[in-house]
């Protein structure tokens, strides 16, 4: 079971490093025009469907449901002739990114919750460093980008790895499995990697999400607040307002001043909205299913065709109706501030819980249809849940008896 789990550490870190490679990398990690990440997560989900079928019960009511609808959003997107209508491209790609979903959700349904918070720790030390490393070459000349935007530093790939890194935050910077040397070293460094990349970037989103962030964790820690836990947080604090006292002369106050003229009415996202409602609005109960689109005023690559809306998490009910935005949005928000706010759950599961809550926030306000944090929201929704208990075989519970009584037991004959 060792080495199963090291294989699938190993591929989901894979997957990882193939969704946020640089952008000028990205047309290499190609085979046959698919992305390397697609052969990676059907790989991650073969093993992980080996190692369900080797662990008794582990395969969940929650598991089953989620295949049923990548089905039946599949056959529904098919028989709606959405490959022939936008291509199988687009189609792929929404089985790509539901399928990372399942994924993630199946890691735990595998794995211990233990395992499983130590993958996301590790995973989001990695993913700072990637995004650090690309920064460093982007502003060394290495590393191209498509982004030119003025007062905007900023990648794709940095967009794709701050987005699973805000989902998992809270859940990394609280595991108890960090050591106590280097677990407030691991947390500071998370925390400063995206809230220097907000700052970079100038993207609102991502500073609203550090914040979000920052205050989970301080509600997951609510228990401890004692002379080390408030020492590491001053610091932490002084560092960051030294990253913003370096770094606002040097590229000005543009994420700041955008977040002041906000006006959420006259935002391209929010009249994307408007613009998808009509579109959708006579297919709630069953969706458009999988490779759907609609027209957006928001223009990518030429084309008005969009396979998300910017504010990700209407997906659901575009792709999959009432049904899949209720399991997949209502409940597990539901389930995630019930668990947060409950003392009865370990500090592990109202993390996880703290990174639902996260990447429900995160999709509110910019992205969340994507490989990388639909894949965090599934390991997310399933560590939250407690354990099921299982019901010892006969065999067992008569193994466990005391002496003498398993004879006691038996019914007498007269």
């Amino acid at each position: 079971m060792r080495r199963i789990n090291a294989i699938t550490t190993a591929l989901a870190i894979a997957f990882l490093l193939s969704q946020v490679a640089p952008d000028n990398w990205t047309d290499r990690l190609h085979f046959a025009g698919i992305p390397w990440g697609a052969f990676i997560i059907a790989g991650l989900c073969f093993v992980l469907l080996v190692q369900l079928l080797l662990k008794p019960g582990a395969i969940s009511l929650g598991l089953l449901g989620g295949f049923a609808a990548l089905i039946v959003t599949a056959i529904w997107g098919y028989l709606r002739g959405n490959i022939e209508t936008y291509s199988l491209k687009f189609f792929a790609a929404d089985i790509f990114c539901f399928g990372a979903l399942l994924a993630g959700y199946c890691m735990t349904c595998a794995r211990s919750k233990e395992n499983t918070a130590r993958l996301v720790s590790r995973l989001t030390v990695i993913v700072s460093i990637v995004i650090v490393a690309t920064y460093i070459g982007l502003f060394a000349g290495l590393v191209t980008t498509a982004i030119d935007i003025e007062g905007r530093t900023v990648t794709s790939s940095i967009f794709n790895a701050i987005s699973i890194l805000l989902v998992l935050l809270p859940w990394a910077a609280v595991s108890t499995h960090q050591s106590a040397a280097s677990g407030g070293w691991r947390t500071f460094f998370v925390f400063a990697t995206a809230a220097a990349t907000g700052l970079l970037s100038a993207t609102r989103s991502i500073t609203i999400s550090v914040v979000v962030a920052a205050c989970l964790y301080l509600i997951l820690k609510r228990k401890r607040f004692g002379a080390m836990f408030l020492l590491r947080l001053a610091g932490g604090a002084g560092v960051l307002l030294l990253l913003a006292i370096w770094g606002l002369p040097l590229i000005g106050t543009l994420v700041f001043d955008r977040l002041n003229n906000t006006q959420i009415s006259d935002e391209a996202r929010t009249e994307e909205l408007s613009t998808l409602w009509p579109q959708i609005n006579g297919d709630l109960v069953a969706g458009q299913g999988m490779g759907s689109r609609f027209v957006s005023n928001i223009v990518v690559d030429q084309s008005p065709l969009a396979s998300a809306p910017h504010i990700g998490i209407a997906t659901f009910l575009m792709k999959g109706g009432i049904l899949l935005f209720l399991g997949y949005v209502v409940l597990p928000l539901f389930v995630a501030v019930f668990v947060l706010f409950s003392p009865n759950f370990a500090e592990t599961q109202r993390g996880a819980a703290a990174s639902v809550v996260m990447f429900i926030v995160l999709s509110c306000l910019s992205g969340g249809w994507s490989p990388l944090p639909l894949f965090a929201y599934g390991l997310a929704i399933s560590s939250m849940t407690p354990e099921r208990l299982r019901r010892p075989s006969l065999t067992l519970r008569l193994a466990n008896l005391p002496e003498g009584a398993y004879q006691r037991s038996l019914p007498r004959v007269s």
